[in-house]
This record gives structure tokens, sequence and C-alpha cells, in this order.
């Protein structure tokens, strides 16, 4: 139970990040998204990857999880 728990979470935590990205018009898709959080390569399109985007995806991770921690002191 309680991995299902951890799995869930985890899922949501990129979930959130990814649609908080699409609303800032970053052209990221969920699986690229879970990729940056978790510091594996990512999948590029014709386009490719910009920078400025995982340092935005990046910095959303940081600013949730301050938050998170915030509301659990």
């Amino acid at each position: 139970m309680n991995n299902i728990s951890i799995a869930l979470g985890k899922r949501q935590l990129v979930d959130s990040i990814w649609k908080s990205a699409g609303i800032e018009g970053l052209g990221t898709t969920f699986s690229n998204t879970e990729c940056i959080l978790e510091n594996l390569p990512v999948q590029t399109t014709r386009e490719g990857v910009i920078i400025r985007d995982l340092e935005r995806i990046n910095g959303m991770e940081d600013k949730l999880e301050s938050a998170l921690e915030m509301l659990f002191k």
C-alpha cells in the first residue's frame, strides 16, 4: 500500500508540473517532463528541447517542493 501511495504521489507531482508548464507555454510532453525531473536523457522533437524550458521545469519542481515543505512543517 505504501509503495502505491508513493508512486501515485510522484505521478501527481509530474502531472502538476507538466500542466503548469503547458499553462506557461512550454511545449513539453508528460514523458519528457518526467525524464527532466528524474535527470534522465530527454527525447527531443525536431525543434529540440530548449534549455530555458529545462530550467523552468526544474524551477517549478523546486517551488512546489518548497510549498509542500511549508505545508507539512
